[in-house]
């Protein structure tokens, strides 16, 4: 995910590098207008851009991205002004793919206790999944686990509401 909204969303602004050939996000609440699906994806073409239900890139969602590197996506996030609205993201009840986000402008990787951050909501579990080691982590209520900026978890709400970071 992105630690905050992006100063252009287009998602051929966001991702910009050619090694990237699939972006992937699922959105319960707002699901494909065509097909119906939760699941939104866009693939590069013969001619370079990503396309497809995907469109955008922003703060509210969580993806995942096939690439064949590891260099870093460089995008411009602004600051979070005092005239902009706090993020929030709707859930649905059951699974939903969420980012973790930072309205004070801590750097990718910094942490947030999960409690805190999932607070909001009537969460379950939460999952993420670390792409060097091939693991999943599974995350409790009351565990005292940490969840970090910039990265997308599967969280499993008990019912429906809103992720106020």
């Amino acid at each position: 995910s992105l630690p905050g909204s992006p100063a252009d969303t287009a998602i051929n602004s966001v991702i910009t590098l050619t090694e990237v050939s699939s972006v992937i996000t699922y959105d319960p609440i707002n699901p494909d207008p065509v097909t119906g699906s939760p699941w939104l994806t866009a693939t590069r073409g013969t001619d370079g851009t990503l396309s497809g239900s995907l469109t955008k890139v922003d703060a509210a969602h969580a993806y995942w991205v096939e690439t064949s590197s590891f260099a870093p996506i460089s995008v411009t996030i602004p600051d979070q002004g005092f005239a902009a609205l706090p993020p929030a993201t709707a859930v649905g009840a059951g699974w939903n793919l969420v980012p973790v986000v930072s309205i004070t402008g801590a750097a990718p990787g910094s942490t947030i206790a999960a409690d805190t951050y999932f607070g909001s909501t009537d969460w379950v579990t939460a999952y993420t999944f670390n792409t060097q080691s091939a693991t999943w982590t599974k995350i409790l209520p009351k565990s005292f686990h940490n969840v970090s900026v910039g990265s997308g978890y599967w969280l499993y709400a008990a019912a429906a509401g809103i992720l106020v970071p």
